[in-house]
């Protein structure tokens, strides 16, 4: 029996959000949130897996994300780094205020952004369909609900 209906995403106003998946394992999940044309945020979330039950640590292979946010003069960088436990690996980011450096390349292990965030990230990813690989990460499904938290 032929196919009659198809399903496409359709992105809220303001929202992109696409998911691709390379050949060797790697899965990027991309969002977008456009609030002005002084204001946006973007996302991307990689994870790379390898193939027939390697058993490399998920330290090694973890789920990166990736924020950037333009807010007028002001510019900060967030990436993420977080093993399949959900625990936050390590936080590097950055800020910029009138094109100079404010903080460059600190860290530490805080998830504060991607909280105060939280209700955009589920905007654009909480119902975004994506492969088990990449949906069934701890980290993914805090942040698909909104309900990541601090692990201190």
């Amino acid at each position: 029996m032929p196919l009659d209906h198809t399903i496409q995403w359709r992105d809220s106003p303001g929202c992109a959000t696409r998911l691709e998946e390379g050949r060797a394992g790697i899965i990027q999940l991309s969002a977008r949130k456009v609030y002005s044309s002084e204001h946006s945020l973007d996302l991307l979330f990689c994870k790379t897996t390898l193939y027939e039950g390697c058993f490399v640590s998920s330290k090694l292979l973890s789920l990166v994300v990736g924020m950037w946010e333009r807010d007028g003069n002001k510019k900060f960088q967030d990436i993420y780094s977080f093993d399949n436990n959900g625990i936050c690996l390590c936080h590097s980011y950055s800020r910029w205020e009138n094109g100079e450096g404010v903080e460059l390349e600190q860290h530490n292990t805080d998830v504060g952004r991607l909280i105060e965030n939280g209700a955009v990230i589920q905007e654009l990813i909480g119902e975004y369909p994506m492969s088990n690989r990449l949906a069934l990460h701890t980290t993914m499904i805090d942040l698909r609900n909104n309900c990541l938290e601090r692990n201190f």
